[in-house]
């Protein structure tokens, strides 16, 4: 990874820490309600994208999901106030499919496998994201997802070589970060 690339990945890092800024601030209004189960499930993925990321040596994804993990605490944290937890069985099935991921990690010495799985479950919780948008429009803050976004999209030039350990994630997040901010706008332009 060049020094150009370095940098980027390490403001992607400090950005990514802005739209939990918003988040909370439309938390505490009380305009966004977030499931806190969600949030758990997000960050447990999260830890585990960190963790095999930096064993497979693919840094520059690593300094954005280390934001999420720490923004994501401090989301869980808030959402005490909120209260609202929803733990379904696809809530459960995740947690038990990327606690699996870590074993088979440790089984194979491959934390590819770990990377895969929990980007995958990442994936799924922006979908169930998605689908309460849909279903419940303007129940997420437009400005912290565009922010995302927008960071997702920078963390994407810090990529160094586009494979799968590499690329998987910032290429999911920036995936994920479309079709949320996508919903989250219907609500403004279909009043």
């Amino acid at each position: 990874m060049n020094s150009l690339q370095a940098y980027i990945g390490y403001a992607a890092g400090i950005l990514g820490f802005i739209p939990f800024i918003f988040l909370v601030i439309s938390m505490r209004k009380g305009i966004t309600k977030p499931n806190l189960a969600g949030w758990t499930l997000y960050m447990l993925a999260m830890i585990m994208i960190v963790t095999s990321s930096i064993a497979l040596d693919a840094w520059q994804a690593v300094w954005l999901a280390v934001a999420y993990v720490i923004g994501q605490a401090v989301v869980i944290s808030v959402s005490f106030k909120t209260v609202f937890f929803s733990f379904t069985k696809f809530d459960y099935l995740c947690v038990v499919v990327s606690i699996l991921s870590l074993c088979i990690w440790l089984y194979t010495d491959n934390p590819l496998y770990a990377l895969v799985i929990n980007v995958g479950i990442d994936a799924l919780g922006s979908l169930a994201i998605a689908r309460k948008l849909y279903k419940y429009p303007g129940t997420e803050d437009t400005p912290a997802w565009s922010i995302a976004l927008a960071v997702s999209v920078l963390n994407l030039f810090a990529v160094a070589s586009f494979d799968l350990s590499n690329a998987l994630y910032p290429v999911v997040i920036v995936i994920s970060n479309v079709v949320i901010v996508a919903l989250s706008l219907r609500k403004k332009l279909n009043p």
